[in-house]
């Protein structure tokens, strides 16, 4: 009997100790649980505010009584998440092709101006080649001409002392 006894108290203090394991291990699991649910209610407001940004009129609302995601998050996510961001998504990308075409329109137009622009760089470059020939051509005239005019002043002079 007392060999029994023994073992009863054997198995109550093994009983004791796995219980006490037990408790910890609890313990320690509502505690990573809960910081758990702290990160959670932060990435939700990070969520809420990046929704706010992106004008999605979707928030998230933490329940700490909820058992499945949805529950959790106060939203299902594709019931109402995924359509509004598909949809901003849709919009984003629509957007996006007006503006490519419109950069396309604008590099076509640029394009054409820089033709024109170099053109009319050719044409200025041409014309002032012609300037430069007709300055040219004016100081020769004017060359002759005062060549001209000293040697008839010169002739006026000969004349002038031949008569004298």
């Amino acid at each position: 009997m007392k060999r029994e006894l023994v073992a009863v108290e054997r198995d109550v203090s093994e009983a004791e100790v796995a219980r006490d394991g037990w408790e910890q291990k609890a313990w320690e699991l509502n505690s990573k649980i809960s910081n758990q649910f702290h990160q959670i209610q932060t990435l939700a407001i990070d969520c809420n505010q990046g929704m706010r940004r992106l004008k999605v009129d979707v928030q998230f609302v933490v329940n700490d009584r909820g058992v499945e995601p949805g529950e959790v998050m106060g939203v299902d996510y594709k019931a109402v998440v995924k359509p509004s961001l598909c949809s901003l998504y849709d919009g984003i990308k629509e957007g996006s092709m007006k503006k490519v075409e419109e950069l396309v329109t604008l590099q076509e137009h640029a394009s054409e101006m820089a033709s024109k622009i170099e053109s009319r760089k050719r044409l200025l470059g041409s014309i002032q080649l012609q300037i430069n020939e007709v300055e040219e051509k004016m100081r020769i005239v004017k060359k002759e001409a005062q060549e001209l005019a000293a040697k008839c002043d010169l002739e006026a002079k000969t004349m002038a002392g031949c008569l004298k």
